[in-house]
């Protein structure tokens, strides 16, 4: 909990606050304590192989729940305010060339980072934690518009089919870049986020919560 919030909850919470209900939530790691759970317009989709992949086959398991739509993916570990949301979706209504739009953080990167390198139109060649930091424009914040999902799909298939089980999802988006794909690296303009992934972390989203958050 962050505040008086869970992280989902808040994600969630600002989903609703675009009009958005239809939303899937893959679970896996104590799977019966998730469904616990009591979230308006949630729907549990099981990953029973969260041991043997990483976050590309959580992904994949939303495929059905998917279908043909565009949609926004959210990382279930990271804070953020809802207007990072609100400049998604409103460009999702321009039905741009892009196939999947990243929202970027153009900002110093250590080693841990999900690093982004892009070209001079600000379109992704690589996404990794590997990316030498000279050549890195900042962090992916683990929140994307999809707007062709079947590619992206597809895509996931093809890797986790030659075997490729433990890799992040951001494997498909370099894959879908070496091809040509246009996927885009848009700003958080600057908006504050986190990802929580150690108890520092988790302090600090605490302590800055009301700057995180405004409705």
């Amino acid at each position: 909990t962050i505040g008086s919030e869970s992280l989902l909850h808040r994600s969630i919470h600002a989903l609703n606050q675009l009009g958005i209900h239809d939303i899937a939530v893959v679970i896996g790691f104590q799977a019966n304590k998730m469904r616990k759970n009591r979230f308006n317009s949630v729907h549990w989709v099981v990953n029973p192989f969260f041991q043997h992949c990483n976050n590309l086959g959580s992904l994949y398991c939303a495929k059905d729940f998917v279908g043909n739509s565009p949609f926004l993916y959210l990382h279930s570990d990271v804070i953020f305010p809802f207007e990072i949301l609100n400049r998604s979706l409103a460009s999702m209504a321009t039905i741009p060339d892009d196939i999947i739009e990243l929202v970027t953080d153009f900002c110093a990167t250590d080693e841990e980072m999900m690093k982004v390198k892009v070209d001079k139109e600000m379109y992704l060649l690589e996404s990794s934690k590997t990316i030498p930091l000279h050549e890195a424009a900042g962090e992916w914040t683990g929140i994307a518009l999809v707007h062709d999902s079947p590619t992206l799909f597809n895509t996931c298939e093809e890797i986790l089919l030659a075997g490729d089980l433990n890799c992040y999802d951001t494997r498909a988006f370099n894959v879908l870049a070496s091809r040509g794909a246009r996927i885009s690296c848009v700003s958080t303009h600057g908006l504050p986020w986190l990802e929580i992934d150690t108890p520092s972390d988790l302090e600090r989203g605490v302590f800055l919560r009301d700057d995180f958050y405004v409705f």
